[in-house]
């Protein structure tokens, strides 16, 4: 966060990559990876400010997140700077919460979502970042070989899995992280097929 904010402050460094980004001699592969640069710096700034701005610019913020999550390292950067840093965590917990117990949750990453409400994105942060919170837990119970926490774990997943919202949310990043184990991913995929037809207990 503070590194995208060092980078955005400084005019003549943006204007250098951006310059870079659509030189032609500039290799294709480095292109590609400097407008993901700088699509990422301006994202954050934009994410930032749609936290707590009812005019902010909701499409790009969500496209931010979609492509964070996309990126292991990039995603957990963006979780400890929203469970950590204390002006994000203020930011999200200065918006309400809404007082229906079940409000509809839209899902943002969809590619034909257009308008998005201050309200909605708000609320998809939140289940975002709940869902990025319990993936980690996963992750960290996977790597120690824990079974317990893992199926503990995937119980959850598998009751948000009914959500719409939380189920776009939830495919998205597990997908990253069964992709490197074949074994735990046809698991997971048993797991689900079996609660879905009401012969896994949960």
């Amino acid at each position: 966060m503070e590194i995208s904010r060092y980078f955005f402050d400084d005019s003549s460094f943006m204007q250098s990559l951006e310059g870079l980004a659509t030189n032609p001699k500039t290799p294709k592969i480095v292109q590609k990876a400097l407008k993901k640069l700088t699509n990422r710096i301006y994202g954050w700034q934009t994410f930032e400010d749609a936290l707590e701005n009812p005019e902010g610019d909701f499409v790009v913020s969500s496209a931010f997140l979609k492509d964070i999550s996309s990126d292991e390292f990039a995603l957990g950067c963006w979780l400890e700077c929203m469970i950590n840093r204390e002006e994000l965590t203020h930011k999200l917990a200065t918006n309400p919460v809404p007082s229906d117990p079940y409000p509809p949750l839209k899902s943002l990453f969809q590619e034909n979502v257009i308008s998005i409400s201050h309200e909605e994105f708000v609320m998809f942060v939140r289940a975002f970042l709940g869902v990025s919170t319990v993936l980690s837990m996963l992750a960290w119970s996977d790597s120690l070989g824990n079974d317990l926490c893992c199926e503990r774990t995937l119980n959850i997943l598998v009751v948000w899995q009914s959500v719409s919202g939380y189920r776009e949310v939830r495919f998205l990043e597990l997908d990253l992280f069964f992709f490197i184990n074949p074994f735990r991913r046809s698991l997971t995929i048993v797991c689900l097929c079996a609660k879905w037809h009401g012969v896994w207990p949960g």
